[in-house]
């Protein structure tokens, strides 16, 4: 009587490969949340008290109604050294903690550097026309401002740490969010998972990131739902761009090479595009 091979479905190299990269993606988020969110509060309130001694001007100057503001320059110092410290301790980390998988994009993007190049072109084409797209209809719904995430980037950039600025907002940020909202976001998902789910709740989450803690600032300062609205509304080209990465990332068979260089024109452009407007 032929014996029955019994398969342990827990153990094939498949299921295996993707516990492997789960777990690798859980650490690299668990390191940007520490960092974005936790690291972030404590070197806030490091840079406020060192603020003053350096920029050697009050961290609180009065309005014309008495009352206590962050002064504009320390304000600036603050928000710009944040960004670059932040920003640098995490794509050191991020990198190190997913650099298996890196090296094994890089690979397969320089064995294919033509059908790369190909995708970076599409992608970008396709990034920017979902861009313009969401410019003209947050212009028909009659919203003139920028986000608050926008405001702030515009602010940073044109200041005093402006080149180490750029270097964050062009090159780390696009490195350390690929990261996170693609090559991890994508592997908690199961292989069978659908691939337009996953292009939508990473695009979700990504654009939510974009526009959460002002939100969340505007709730506990109580404005007006208007104005918490608006800024609500802002999130939705986030959102989108936030998919159309996803979808170039899936095309390109999860390789984040092409994603990431689509997403640095993107940041250099709009940076440039600051300084130019």
């Amino acid at each position: 009587m032929q014996e029955e091979k019994i398969i342990d479905i827990g153990n094939t190299p498949s299921t295996m490969d993707y516990m492997a990269k789960k777990q690798t993606s859980v650490k690299a988020i668990i390191f940007y949340v520490l960092l974005m969110y936790v690291a972030n509060v404590f070197l806030q309130f490091i840079l406020m008290i060192v603020s003053p001694i350096i920029t050697g001007e009050p961290l609180f100057e009065s309005t014309d109604l008495g009352e206590l503001i962050l002064n504009d320059t320390n304000n600036i110092f603050i928000i710009s050294w944040t960004q670059i410290l932040i920003y640098t301790a995490m794509t050191i980390a991020l990198i190190w903690v997913v650099k298996k998988y890196l090296i094994n994009d890089l690979i397969r993007f320089k064995n294919k550097i033509w059908k790369g190049l190909l995708k970076v072109l599409i992608g970008f084409v396709l990034f920017y026309l979902v861009a313009i797209l969401c410019d003209e209809f947050i212009k028909l719904i009659g919203i003139e401002s920028s986000s608050a995430n926008q405001e702030a980037l515009e602010i940073i950039i044109k200041g005093p740490y402006s080149i180490l600025v750029l270097i964050t907002i062009v090159l780390m940020g696009p490195i350390c969010e690929e990261i996170i909202f693609r090559k991890s976001a994508f592997n908690l998902f199961k292989p069978t998972t659908n691939k337009w789910v996953k292009i939508a709740v990473t695009g979700a989450i990504f654009g939510s990131i974009h526009v959460l803690s002002a939100i969340l600032s505007y709730i506990t300062a109580g404005e007006s739902i208007k104005i918490i609205l608006e800024e609500c509304i802002l999130g939705i080209p986030y959102i989108l761009q936030g998919m159309v990465l996803g979808y170039i990332y899936q095309s390109s068979d999860e390789n984040i090479v092409p994603v990431t260089i689509v997403h640095i024109l993107n940041n250099t452009l709009a940076a440039i595009a600051i300084f130019v407007l």
